[in-house]
């Protein structure tokens, strides 16, 4: 009870579901982007899930979140990354980019160097795809090959319902 939640959208979708549709809660959630966190607010924890991928400019957003983390703060991301030795130039990587609306696509090393520069470090850095082995599980050792509407690669917003598709019917 004596926490306070705040939270930041972008997408005017997610915005009307907490604000219509979940039963009576205790956070805010603000129709703005998390680069722009209201000033002179510092928070204990940021928790970031499949948003920093989105950022238009990565280290802004680090620059932000780390100008607003309380001392002591800790930053918890989790996303997408690229692995060590990807081209990210390369046609698959690109497409999903494309699909998936990211923005930016940087390896742990690097988002670990990017946060040193504002004062931040890598705690501990997980690969929850090898460590609860989503492929083999989910998937049956198959990786998806999802080519909705004709071929074309679907947008990044459709991914969780294709995510729970793949799951639930193998």
């Amino acid at each position: 009870p004596q926490w306070h939640f705040t939270g930041y959208t972008v997408s005017e979708e997610q915005y009307k579901f907490i604000n219509q549709k979940l039963p009576k809660h205790q956070f805010h959630v603000n129709l703005e982007s998390y680069d722009n966190l209201d000033d002179g607010v510092q928070y204990d924890f940021i928790y970031s899930i499949e948003a920093l991928i989105h950022s238009l400019d990565i280290k802004k957003t680090m620059e932000t979140w780390s100008s607003h983390l309380a001392p002591g703060g800790i930053i918890a991301i989790i996303d997408d990354f690229v692995s060590v030795g990807t081209d990210i130039n390369e046609e698959g990587v690109q497409a999903f980019a494309k699909s998936w609306l990211a923005n930016s696509l940087v390896t742990p090393t690097e988002l670990g160097a990017i946060g040193r520069k504002f004062g931040l470090e890598v705690v501990e850095n997980r690969d929850l795809d090898a460590e609860f082995r989503i492929i083999e599980l989910n998937y049956k050792n198959k990786a998806p090959d999802i080519r909705p509407f004709g071929g074309r690669t679907h947008q990044g917003w459709m991914g969780s319902k294709w995510r729970q598709r793949l799951t639930v019917e193998g």
